[in-house]
């Protein structure tokens, strides 16, 4: 009998440790993720998890379908969109006061083709638009897609484009266009140029030819984690990360 006592407090005792154990692993925090940053945010995630014991489940994605996922209760902890306007949004709606609401990055839009040593410009894009693919993001969905349409319509080269365009959902698929060869041209972030596997061609984009690409964060569940990350992501300590990857840091513009 007392042997069988001894087993059952020494169970629980293992049982107990376990659960110590679990609890000092830190959380995981589902994170809705604009396309654009994901590779970004790929690249910080082993700092922010070795700092703070927390893991990272990124979910990569358009702004606007994060953003109607939200809104119909998906069980995001933070939403990093690619634009400020559905964080607005949210905030209308009292999903999240302003408070929970932050710039974390000023995205820049570039024009790239996987071919090298290439001549790119908008300029040029026009000669060849009647005989070449060109892609960007849907405007309606991701706000990378519509910087590309401002700039496109300031140049007064949108009616010209236009029949050439095709659509990606979100500004990931716009670059798989083209680096399979379905486009010659599309419109991207420079965070992506940065990281593509082959250099290929590109252009920036004159800031002045679009409006700012406002990135706008925004906390969705108030846990100690949540907050760890928030504020991980609006250090100024990060900046020279956002500048290598091809982003400009909140107040640098």
């Amino acid at each position: 009998m007392a042997a069988k006592s001894f087993t059952c407090l020494r169970f629980a005792g293992v049982v107990v440790l376990l659960l110590q154990a679990s609890a000092c692993l830190g959380d995981t925090l589902r994170v809705a993720v604009a396309s654009n940053f994901s590779a970004t945010l790929a690249l910080l995630q082993p700092d922010f998890e070795r700092a703070s014991g927390h893991r990272l489940q990124l979910i990569p994605g358009s702004s606007g379908r994060h953003f109607a996922q939200i809104s119909n209760g998906a069980p995001f902890d933070l939403f990093l969109s690619a634009d400020a306007e559905r964080i607005r949004a949210l905030e209308a709606a009292g999903r999240i006061n302003a408070g929970q609401r932050r710039v974390y990055a000023l995205g820049r839009l570039a024009l790239w083709t996987r071919e090298a040593n290439q001549s790119v410009s908008l300029d040029r894009l026009a000669t060849l638009a009647a005989s070449e693919r060109v892609a960007i993001a849907n405007p309606r969905l991701a706000p990378y897609g519509q910087a590309a349409v401002r700039a496109l319509t300031a140049r007064e080269l949108y009616a010209v484009v236009e029949p050439s365009l095709v659509m990606g959902e979100n500004v990931g698929q716009t670059f798989q266009f083209a680096y399979s060869g379905s486009a010659r041209f599309a419109f991207v972030a420079y965070s992506q140029v940065l990281s593509a596997p082959e250099p290929g061609s590109y252009a920036l984009v004159p800031d002045d030819d679009y409006e700012p690409i406002v990135q706008e964060m925004a906390l969705l569940k108030e846990s100690e984690a949540a907050h760890a990350l928030f504020d991980y992501l609006s250090s100024p300590a990060i900046a020279p990360v956002l500048e290598r990857a091809g982003y400009y840091a909140p107040n640098s513009h």
